[in-house]
């Protein structure tokens, strides 16, 4: 299983061996579910520094999912390095 609270500690963005992804407010209630396309493992959950976006990244994909808090609403960015040595880094 991966977590990560936002910056602002209101929110906890959680997945696990199921490749669900949902976020809880601090209080438990689900804010959103999104079931991930890979069956992949996740390998890391990272916010950005204002708690907008979350980043999901998963075992072996050339891309990361990056989830938008405010519009609840997912997207895929390709992250194919030429240089297999490169490592993603959402900041």
């Amino acid at each position: 299983m991966q977590y990560a609270w936002s910056p602002d500690s209101n929110y906890i963005a959680i997945c696990g061996e199921n490749k669900i992804f949902k976020i809880l407010d601090r209080h438990g209630k689900k804010d959103k579910e999104l079931m991930l396309e890979s069956p992949n493992r996740v390998t890391s959950i990272q916010w950005d520094k204002d708690g907008a976006y979350c980043a999901i990244m998963q075992e072996a994909l050339t891309y990361v999912t990056l989830y938008a808090v405010a519009t609840k609403t997912s997207v895929k960015i390709d992250i194919i390095s030429q240089n297999q040595k490169d490592r993603v880094c959402f900041i």
